[in-house]
């Protein structure tokens, strides 16, 4: 997850080199999800040097479309990460403002859909 504003976006790269992930969630100050970044919108500004000191997260970031709650039931969970292009989705608290909790990323939904499976 990256802070709303980082300095430069030098320090989303730093972040993306280390990561699995092709989404990466945007949070304020206090924790809520403002946003989220997806690599392929990413990418256009990665190998711009002279970008890197002027764009920040919130001028690539999107709209968090598809989120999940704590007490969502795993099904709720399974379906939204089937239906959506994204490594992983953030779990937000219920009530205002939506801070961000957690993430499910799609293998945890695939080794728990295979145990499922293997059990059953």
């Amino acid at each position: 997850q990256f802070k709303q504003n980082p300095d430069q976006l030098y320090e989303v790269v730093d972040r993306i080199v280390h990561s699995r992930d092709n989404v990466y969630f945007v949070v304020a100050d206090g924790g809520e999800l403002v946003g989220l970044i997806r690599y392929r919108e990413l990418s256009s500004v990665l190998f711009d040097p002279a970008l890197g000191s002027l764009v920040r997260a919130t001028d690539v970031m999107t709209a968090a479309s598809r989120v999940l709650h704590p007490e969502d039931p795993a099904i709720k969970a399974s379906d939204t990460s089937e239906h959506s292009k994204a490594d992983c989705l953030p779990t937000v608290t219920s009530a205002e403002p939506h801070q961000l909790v957690g993430t499910l990323r799609r293998r945890d939904v695939l080794r728990l859909r295979i145990r499922g499976q293997r059990d059953g």
